[in-house]
């Protein structure tokens, strides 16, 4: 850290630390609307709410964990599981409550800027460290007193918001990319309905259903064993090994994955690849994600391939978007339905084939949609990059503002 600054540590910033309750510990239960609840699934790895990971609690219940009832600019971190997410409380998330996995830090703003707070833990310097302290037990996990020795760096207040201001720019050029892409992504699926959503036994003359196993080779991914070492890594030059997760925090196109497989595992255990350009579909746990690959990648046994067998005229956008409007629960007869369907049932998905003229006049429409889409993703993943290679240079002076 820049020698002139103090340093001190994040309690002694802070005028509250604590963490969340379950409501089942008070014989509570969750609702199906109500009071925001959030959870470590609730925060994405860069620091944005989950909307669709959120639980919700009872106002009464909220009374009753009044401990961990949050305030703008509060700070979440992780410190259960998978410690070290990190994200800022803004005013749209609330009311909200989080459970015992998430600590609450909320900080003096008389001498230090919750947005700065914010962006020193979201460092992945400080991130690896918080995991350097993690327990050995049953779940990986840091307590309250661990967090609140945190070292943290303390400039002049006009030097941290100078700095929260920088970091922030990213970020906010990063959101309106998002949301331009939220609102091109909805004129693509409107497209598609006017043209496409039509009544299975009635469609137009010329039109057909075909199986999907028809227009597409399919494709399982496959897991190495865990309990061997040798064929996971976080190593971004080996294979990209996407999950579900990666899908949901992806967008349209799935660039990133978490984890990668050395080369050795591929090969070792025939790992199916998946090319650029094809459709990947989550069917099991969490049903129907999709997305559209940007280069070679692998996958595990929950998501499919799907490649086109010939792109005449058929293109992966249009699967894409119909695979998007397709009612996955109708899939299979048992109760099982909720978490999963086969490999066979994918086979088996009907999809509409309508006269040539009109794919090809739809392909026109929807692709330059599509490729502004992939070119705001590739925007996002360089301004995030950059934003993280700046953040730790800007926490200890070595950058100056």
């Amino acid at each position: 850290m820049k020698t002139s600054w103090q340093k001190t540590t994040l309690g002694n910033i802070s005028t509250l630390i604590t963490k969340g309750t379950t409501p089942t510990t008070f014989g509570d239960n969750f609702v199906s609307k109500g009071i925001n609840f959030l959870k470590i699934e609730s925060i994405s790895d860069d620091g944005r709410l989950i909307r669709d990971k959120v639980s919700y609690i009872s106002e009464s219940t909220n009374a009753k964990l009044r401990r961990s009832v949050m305030r703008t600019d509060d700070i979440l971190f992780s410190i259960a599981g998978a410690i070290g997410r990190v994200m800022l409380v803004k005013s749209g998330y609330l009311p909200a409550n989080a459970n015992q996995a998430l600590a609450i830090i909320r900080v003096d703003q008389d001498r230090i800027i919750p947005k700065f707070v914010f962006y020193y833990l979201f460092n992945k310097r400080i991130r690896a460290f918080a995991c350097s302290q993690v327990a050995q037990s049953v779940q990986a996990n840091i307590n309250l007193s661990q967090l609140s020795n945190f070292i943290i760096p303390l400039p002049p207040l006009q030097t941290q918001r100078a700095i929260a201001r920088v970091l922030s720019s990213f970020d906010d050029k990063i959101e309106l990319l998002r949301e331009e892409n939220k609102i091109l992504e909805n004129i693509a699926q409107t497209i598609f309905k006017e043209w496409f959503v039509k009544d299975e036994n009635d469609l137009p003359e010329g039109w057909r259903m075909e199986r999907l196993e028809k227009i597409a080779d399919i494709t399982i991914g496959r897991t190495p064993p865990r309990n061997e070492e040798g064929w996971f890594s976080k190593d971004p030059r080996d294979n990209s090994w996407i999950s579900i997760r990666d899908m949901g925090t992806s967008g349209i196109y799935i660039s990133n994955s978490a984890e990668y497989l050395t080369q050795e595992a591929v090969e070792r255990f025939n790992v199916p690849v998946i090319p650029e350009d094809a459709v990947v579909l989550s069917f099991k746990l969490t049903i129907g994600r999709l997305a559209i690959t940007t280069h070679k990648m692998y996958s595990n046994e929950a998501i499919a391939c799907l490649k086109l067998k010939d792109k005449g005229f058929v293109s992966t956008e249009y699967l894409y978007l119909f695979l998007r409007n397709f009612d996955f629960n109708k899939l299979g007869s048992t109760s099982s339905i909720a978490t999963a369907f086969n490999s066979t049932s994918i086979k088996m998905i009907e999809i509409i084939i309508p006269k040539e003229n009109l794919m090809t006049n739809f392909n026109k429409k929807i692709e330059p949609i599509f490729k502004k889409i992939k070119n705001n993703q590739i925007q996002i993943k360089t301004l995030s990059k950059l934003r993280d290679t700046l953040l730790p240079k800007l926490m200890s002076g070595e950058v100056e503002v």
